[in-house]
């Protein structure tokens, strides 16, 4: 019986001491295996740090790696005729702040890149932007402006095409300075002359056309209600009253541009009573 033990011992012995062995090997090989994960893992973030950290190329700078300067070109070519009406600016973005009025003139290129259009907005600096707010002159974009449109020499957008040649693009460069010279100037003087085109306009001579806005984002009730505001700001109740009146006859079915007209009327009110109370006071 004794001999049986000691067998069965030693039999223990040698199981445990076996089975001690392979469970050594067995965490060695994974322990050799998570490193090998490490590792490659420190492989990769190596890799993606590397094209993280690389330098942008020109492409994604947005820089011409070769061909004609487009902003040197409109600073040649269209910048001095726009400065000549008291525009400033650079790039392709300018902008005119007058006392009365905010113009905003930008070049803006088509989706394939071989055509530009001068797109220019007209807000009136004692009304809110479209979108209600009051104007911001060094912020205001063409979109937010009351009156807006790409200039061109009939009442459709005109576009200028050109080839990534210097010679083509200074062709097109003078052929859209032509055009705003012909047709956009003009307007701009009426409207910033000392007797402004929104104060010499009659109730009988109204129309987008006579006003010179064929073309542009609005119609003959929004620019009655510019006029309206414009006399009313400059205290020209009587005939504010008027195109605020007109205006609403011009209204269709725009519930918001009628809610102005109101409430300009009702402010007109009220400015005329506080004008004949203090007449009858003096």
């Amino acid at each position: 019986m004794r001999v049986l033990f000691e067998l069965a011992s030693k039999r223990s012995r040698r199981l445990a001491k076996f089975i001690c062995i392979k469970d050594i090997i067995l965490w060695k090989k994974i322990k050799d295996l998570f490193a090998a994960k490490a590792d490659s893992v420190e492989v990769n973030i190596d890799k993606s740090s590397e094209v993280e950290s690389a330098p942008p190329t020109q492409a994604q700078l947005g820089v011409e790696e070769s061909g004609p300067n487009l902003s040197e070109l409109i600073r040649l070519h269209l910048a001095q005729v726009l400065r000549a009406d008291g525009f400033t600016g650079s790039g392709r973005s300018f902008r005119k702040n007058h006392v009365d009025w905010l113009f905003v003139l930008t070049l803006e290129t088509s989706r394939a890149g071989n055509a530009f259009a001068l797109h220019i907005g007209i807000q009136p600096k004692f009304a809110p932007d479209t979108l209600g707010k009051p104007v911001d002159p060094k912020k205001l974009k063409v979109q937010l402006c009351e009156f807006r449109r790409r200039i061109s020499s009939t009442s459709t957008d005109q576009w200028w095409e050109f080839e990534a040649t210097e010679e083509s693009m200074t062709i097109a460069l003078q052929a859209a300075a032509k055009i705003y010279a012909e047709y956009m100037r003009p307007l701009i003087q009426a409207i910033c002359a000392e007797s402004s085109i929104f104060e010499r306009i009659s109730i009988e001579e109204f129309s987008v056309r006579n006003m010179g806005f064929e073309g542009f984002a609005s119609d003959a009730g929004r620019l009655a209600l510019a006029t309206a505001r414009y006399l009313a700001f400059k205290g020209q109740v009587e005939k504010a009253r008027a195109f605020a009146e007109l205006g609403l006859r011009h209204v269709g079915i725009s519930v918001g541009l009628q809610g102005h007209f109101e409430e300009l009327l009702q402010n007109l009110t009220h400015t005329k009573i506080e004008e004949l109370n203090s007449v009858s006071s003096s």
